[in-house]
């Protein structure tokens, strides 16, 4: 498999397809050739960002990441803040083109685009936190308070993960082909996560690695992976 980043320019916009493994898990060297690409990016550009086809972003790479310390897991999520941030701040506008699974950490991703167009597929899309036991680090919290709002509890408290057809019921998401002049970036879901950003980034960080380090956590996180061993 061609594992890379690949850019494509079109009269329209720019497109970054995200090539980088089988399920495009979120780990240190899928930041560092993310960040590269956007780096390549004329930031004025709009910008669709898109899958392999199979996977959009399966999220953070647990196998990775599981044994971390407290600095280590610290020192990462703030590698993937600022992946996020790199795609919140750009004065383009950004379109998720979702065609394959997206789930906790990808999911976090495509949310912070300006909005997300579900292509029609057999793909999940959603976040399994809750089921690990494990709370937002705080950037990723505030994408989804303050994308979502009151209908957060439906991504986070989910019992199953979403299918695209069932995205509709969201404003931020789409199934229906968008184009740029279609949509605006939306400035005041962009102050809200400044803000919260501003005033509550240390309790939600202390939040979040308090329930990483629980009992709970750490025994569903190892169940997962037995699982994911098995496959």
């Amino acid at each position: 498999m061609n594992t890379q980043m690949n850019i494509n320019t079109y009269p329209t916009h720019t497109e970054l397809v995200m090539n980088h493994s089988v399920a495009n898990v979120l780990n240190p060297s899928f930041f560092n050739e993310f960040s590269k690409s956007i780096q390549q990016i004329d930031d004025s550009e709009n910008l669709t960002i898109t899958g392999n086809g199979r996977f959009f972003s399966s999220g953070l790479d647990l196998f990775h990441i599981n044994d971390f310390n407290r600095d280590e897991i610290i020192q990462f999520m703030a590698s993937f803040e600022s992946m996020l941030k790199s795609v919140l701040d750009r004065s383009g506008k950004t379109i998720a083109h979702i065609n394959g699974h997206t789930v906790a950490g990808g999911f976090i991703l495509a949310a912070s685009c300006d909005k997300v167009y579900c292509e029609s597929g057999k793909y999940k899309l959603g976040m399994n936190e809750e089921k690990l036991g494990i709370k937002l680090p705080p950037l990723p919290q505030a994408i989804i308070q303050c994308t979502f709002g009151e209908d957060m509890s439906k991504i986070l408290c989910n019992d199953d993960f979403y299918i695209p057809n069932e995205m509709d019921q969201f404003s931020h998401f789409t199934t229906e082909e968008v184009l740029f002049d279609d949509i605006a970036k939306d400035e005041n879901r962009l102050k809200r996560i400044h803000s919260f950003m501003d005033t509550q980034k240390e309790k939600q960080m202390n939040i979040f690695l308090d329930s990483w380090f629980s009992e709970k956590s750490i025994s569903a996180r190892n169940t997962a992976l037995k699982s994911l061993q098995k496959r």
